[in-house]
């Protein structure tokens, strides 16, 4: 009986282990450094803003779960686009989710001008482990892919302050 206990024991820590060195990491600080990974197909559209950008915002929205957050996201990056521009920043827009005609309606008729990528297989969202709070989910990152920020820049005065140093 005790050695059945004993291997149970050992066991659950065992998997408790495994399982917990998967798990994405909590704080969003742990991110600052990481390369962002993306889908190969998507290589073509990030080099391209590169040779007009040094750095790029990559707001992943996860339009599925929030269609209206999805938009409302949307809105307030074009309404601080001359922030963006101003630290010659980027912005590609991805969306988790199939395209849909809600969503590119809305885009269309705000004159969207951002590269859209759509995430349908959630692919971008478990490779980086990217974070459930949507105030996380928004990545500046330089030409090597490297997160320098991460969080909305937008957030308030200060944390747009907070932003840019560092990302200088």
């Amino acid at each position: 009986m005790k050695e059945l206990t004993y291997i149970c024991l050992v066991c659950s820590l065992f998997i408790l282990l495994i399982s917990c060195s998967f798990t994405p990491k909590d704080s969003p600080q742990s991110f600052i450094g990481k390369k962002l990974i993306v889908d190969k197909n998507w290589d073509s559209t990030f080099d391209s803003i590169f040779l007009q950008k040094e750095l790029v915002l990559v707001s992943y929205v996860d339009s599925n779960e929030c269609t209206p957050c999805a938009l409302e996201r949307f809105q307030y990056i074009q309404a601080n686009s001359h922030k963006l521009e101003e630290s010659n920043i980027a912005t590609i827009l991805i969306f988790w989710g199939s395209p849909q005609k809600d969503i590119m309606d809305f885009l269309t008729r705000y004159h969207n001008a951002y590269p859209i990528i759509w995430d349908i297989n959630k692919t971008f969202k478990t490779t980086n482990y990217v974070l459930n709070n949507p105030v996380f989910q928004d990545f500046i990152i330089d030409s090597t892919r490297k997160i320098r920020w991460i969080g909305y820049p937008f957030f308030d005065k200060e944390t747009w302050e907070c932003c840019k140093k560092a990302i200088q």
